[in-house]
């Protein structure tokens, strides 16, 4: 009904699409690269690694210590029952230092236990964080091929209504381009509306029968009263 107008509906129908075809995507290139799961998991790993590494070496100076704790108690030790110390004092002084050793190797050793126990449950964090930092890796490439592929085809089709639009916007005479490029902005992206039962679907409000006369004519813009909109009847 009126190829004036029809021209614009057209016209919109391909922007509508161009509109939708490049909200997706933002939204699918929004998902691509690294996400903060992924990045929290490499993180986690990271620590359990160096948690690791710290008992590791907590553990091997206290086996340093408990192996130099027994060789001064075995010297004291040996001293002590030598039989070449005579003096009462000394031999007092012996004794006191082979239990100090006594007790600091006991000290040692307890504490190298719950080191030992700590590791233990080191190992089994950082072997968790391995797989759950494997298992993310392996869904996240498999996301971002999708994505990929997505946005491959987006691009492509995009590319197509461009230049759809190209072509119809060259029949369009400039001055009603510019009416409608402008109700596109003012009008939430939607310059012509549909006439349906007398209704403007752009607003809901019922058109004049005089108004829906002039849009069959089809030989000038007819505006909504209430909404603005370039009023269009398909037929």
């Amino acid at each position: 009904m009126g190829i004036r107008v029809r021209g614009l509906y057209d016209l919109q129908v391909i922007d509508l699409e161009i509109d939708e075809a490049e909200r997706n995507l933002r939204v699918v290139e929004s998902g691509l690269g690294e996400s903060e799961e992924l990045r929290s998991a490499r993180e986690s790993l990271a620590q359990a690694s160096e948690w690791q590494a710290e008992l590791r070496r907590r553990l091997r100076n206290l086996e340093l210590d408990l192996e130099e704790a027994i060789e001064k108690r075995k010297a004291s030790e040996k001293t002590l029952y030598s039989g070449k110390v005579k003096s009462p004092k000394e031999l007092s002084g012996l004794e006191q230092e082979v239990q100090l050793l006594k007790r600091r190797q006991v000290e040692v050793e307890d504490e190298t236990l719950e080191v030992m126990s700590q590791l233990e449950t080191a190992d089994e964090r950082l072997e968790r964080e391995r797989k759950r930092l494997k298992r993310l890796e392996i869904e996240w490439g498999e996301e971002q091929a999708e994505l990929q592929e997505k946005q491959a085809a987006l691009s492509s089709r995009l590319s197509l209504l461009r230049e759809s639009r190209e072509r119809l916007q060259v029949a369009i005479d400039p001055e009603d381009l510019a009416t409608y490029e402008d109700l596109r902005r003012r009008k939430g992206r939607q310059g012509v509306a549909l006439v349906q039962n007398g209704i403007c679907q752009g607003c809901g409000v019922a058109v004049s029968t005089s108004k829906v006369t002039r849009v069959l004519r089809g030989e000038e813009l007819v505006h909504c009263a209430n909404c603005e909109r370039i009023l269009y009847l398909k037929g």
